[in-house]
């Protein structure tokens, strides 16, 4: 890494999104721009007019990227990235900025810090509403042991870029990024446990779940920014994201240096192969083990944690920058190598999820953590976490809100969460071509308690009435579900059910065979 600026080297930082504007004028002036695209200037002129500096850092990033990719593809005799990037470089030193679109033209290890202070600031901000400006103060002084580093927090109430390359100006060349991640690490535990004790540990999990997908839309055109993932040591939040994407960031840093040929980039590929192949070998055993051996799940939890979950997750991202990099290059038949790979790896992830659910099912460890809740927040939430998966099967997710305000009811959200995302990717699976999944919610009087109520349906591939009493068996899966899927395991529903009555309520079902399937669930609103 290019170390950080020593103190007397270091150039006055610039704030109030000038680099952005300064950014389009330079595309705006280049003239195979100008040529391939008449209205470039009329549009850079739009973007330095935005009063939102937030959007208007966004915008002229994309453009950038745009821009670049279209020089580079066709006069690459002239153009290089690299060449772009290093003019734009001595021009307009992003490296003051710290934010925004300037962390395209930073390097990798000074864009991570970048990201974990304003991922930081941003926490920060979120832990002094839930305490106000005068106690989190108190207890950053109290609390805290490093007092250097919470300074600025004490003082501004956020980090400045120039106070973040202050703190490292004096650590070795090299070691600025680990130093950082240490320090920021360090201080994200500390706010965590801040606001578990103040809203608890589900609302505090949601905070940094919601900080993280709004700063994810921000910098979008960032391809490291799940590097934030790294400071947060709660490996229960944001499951979903972190499943092999750090390992992701890594591969993709790898595979931008990588040198070697083709043969041996298939000669890995095979070696990955062959570990997958064991591992469904292996799963297959000890799937039957299950069912013969139902006491032995402590020890079963252990072996499936250790054994699989890290080597599925390095083999389904390996597969996919493989392809991302090299598809071009390895033809038809090597992408359909890997793409079976990937396939197969998202398969036996989703497996190992279903057991470790079944096994904290049926060993009541599930150790609900119930709080007051909107089940339509958590319903939203979701629908937008799985709306590109839905699109890759041609689906259409459709949320028809209540026009009535549902009382609260009493949920643990993450198991929740869980529930609706085993209903909603069974309503994908199994839906035709260019089908709906309909999400409905209301209330209902039911033997003299009232209940919230959501329901799933599609018009997908349907089941007979022979096989619909089966659907909550372990393992059961009906002939025509697996024409359709030919993988799975037959857990999804039996999870489901389990987590519904162990908030109290109740599911109900209807479906014919070709004509869809519907699945409603009650929670009582009790509070």
């Amino acid at each position: 890494m290019t170390a950080f600026f020593s103190k007397n080297q270091a150039p006055k930082p610039r704030y109030g999104g000038q680099f952005s504007i300064e950014l389009v004028g330079f595309i705006a002036s280049i003239p195979e721009a100008k040529q391939a695209f008449p209205g470039i200037e009329q549009e850079a002129k739009a973007v330095s007019a935005m009063t939102n500096i937030k959007e208007r850092e966004v915008v002229a990033a994309e453009l950038y990227t745009k821009i670049e990719a279209f020089l580079v593809s066709n006069y690459s005799f002239k153009y290089t990235a690299n060449s772009l990037r290093d003019e734009i470089r001595k021009k307009y030193h992003p490296e003051r900025m710290g934010e925004g679109a300037a962390l395209i033209f930073v390097n990798a290890d000074m864009r991570a810090v970048a990201l974990f202070r304003i991922f930081e600031n941003a926490l920060v901000f979120r832990a002094q509403q839930a305490y106000g400006r005068d106690t989190f103060v108190a207890l950053m002084r109290d609390r805290f042991a490093d007092q250097h580093f919470a300074a600025a927090y004490i003082k501004n109430g956020e980090m400045s870029w120039q106070e973040t390359t202050d703190l490292l100006v004096n650590v070795p060349q090299g070691e600025q990024k680990l130093r950082a991640q240490e320090f920021f690490s360090h201080f994200n535990t500390f706010l965590m446990n801040m606001l578990r004790d103040k809203i608890q540990d589900a609302r505090t999990q949601l905070v940094l779940q919601d900080l993280y997908r709004n700063l994810k839309r921000e910098y979008r055109f960032l391809d490291d920014f799940p590097i934030i993932l790294s400071i947060i040591t709660d490996q229960n939040i944001l499951r979903d994201e972190r499943v092999g994407m750090l390992s992701r960031t890594e591969l993709a840093e790898q595979s931008r240096m990588q040198t070697k040929k083709i043969e041996e980039t298939l000669a890995e590929l095979q070696h990955e192969k062959e570990q997958l192949v064991t591992a469904l070998r292996d799963l297959e055993i000890s799937q039957e083990k299950l069912r013969a051996l139902d006491r032995a799940k402590g020890q079963f939890i252990d072996v499936v944690s250790h054994q699989f979950r890290t080597p599925l997750s390095t083999i389904r991202w390996s597969s996919e920058l493989l392809r991302e990099n090299f598809g071009e290059k390895i033809g038809k038949d090597g992408k359909t190598y890997l793409d079976n790979v990937r396939h197969k790896s998202m398969f036996l992830i989703n497996i190992l999820n279903d057991i470790f659910d079944v096994l904290s099912v049926e060993g009541e460890m599930l150790n609900l953590q119930k709080k007051p809740t909107q089940l339509w927040e958590i319903i939203e939430d979701k629908i937008r976490m799985m709306e590109a998966e839905a699109a890759q099967h041609n689906v259409k997710l459709v949320f028809e809100k209540s026009t009535n305000a549902l009382k609260e009811v009493m949920l643990d959200q993450s198991i929740m969460q869980r529930a609706l995302e085993i209903l909603i990717r069974n309503a994908i699976n199994y839906s035709h071509d260019g089908g709906q999944v309909i999400i409905k919610m209301g209330e209902e009087m039911i033997d003299n308690n009232n209940y919230v109520w959501a329901e799933i349906s599609d018009s997908g591939i349907g089941i007979s009435s022979e096989d619909l009493p089966k659907i909550f068996t372990k393992f059961f899966r009906a002939s025509n579900a697996i024409q359709k899927v030919p993988d799975g395991a037959g857990l999804g529903l039996y999870i489901v059910r389990n987590i519904i009555e162990q908030h109290g309520g109740r599911v109900a079902v209807t479906s014919e065979l070709n004509k869809g399937f519907t699945f409603r669930f009650y929670i009582p609103d009790k509070i």
